[in-house]
């Protein structure tokens, strides 16, 4: 699947993987065994990177760097940072929160809410119609997909069904990767 100046591949099957995840349930805090399906980003500009979608037992889904095989030096962030959680919400669905890697007046990129012509322009296009069609069941606001009340109420998210790893894979590839290519925020500083 082709994403703006990156392709993404599904890599066969699931894997267990033993780690402590980001977002443990309440009194889960030690290492867990759950479920890894790895995809693959390469880029233009040279990127090979092995992501996961990883399924815990007790703590909420999550996408993680597995592999940094090659390319610039600016991706290697990835390896540590840009991890993205999901909610599960419900009806076999997960809200996941569309932050991406922004430079933002810091010396390296962190997750940072965007804008809708940030979205548009990492996307390569119009981001709601590229998510919707790699299939993303909505986007929108956290208040306008799950009623949220929160201050995180007007983030840029998206419902997914669960373990929709090819519509997770092309958000991840946008906020992320792209993010990164483009070293968005370097020139604002």
């Amino acid at each position: 699947m082709k994403i703006n100046r990156c392709e993404i591949e599904i890599l066969e099957g699931l894997v267990p993987i033993a780690d402590k995840p980001m977002s443990p349930d309440g009194g889960h805090l030690e290492e867990q065994v759950g479920s890894l399906q790895k995809f693959r980003v390469t880029t233009t500009d040279d990127l090979d990177h092995v992501f996961g979608l990883v399924t815990w037992p007790n703590a909420r889904p999550e996408v993680r760097s597995v592999e940094f095989v090659d390319g610039l030096s600016k991706y290697k962030r990835l390896e540590g940072a840009g991890r993205w959680s999901f909610i599960p919400v419900g009806n076999g669905q997960w809200l996941g929160e569309l932050n991406i890697m922004k430079y933002n007046g810091k010396e390296r990129p962190t997750l940072c809410r965007p804008t809708s012509d940030e979205l548009n322009q990492l996307a390569g296009g119009d981001a709601e119609t590229l998510l919707l069609h790699v299939g993303a069941l909505k986007v929108g606001t956290r208040e306008e997909l799950v009623g949220d009340q929160t201050r995180q109420r007007n983030s840029p998210s998206l419902l997914v069904s669960e373990g929709d790893v090819k519509a997770i894979a092309a958000a991840f590839a946008v906020t992320r990767v792209m993010a990164i290519m483009y070293e968005l925020g370097l020139d604002d500083a």
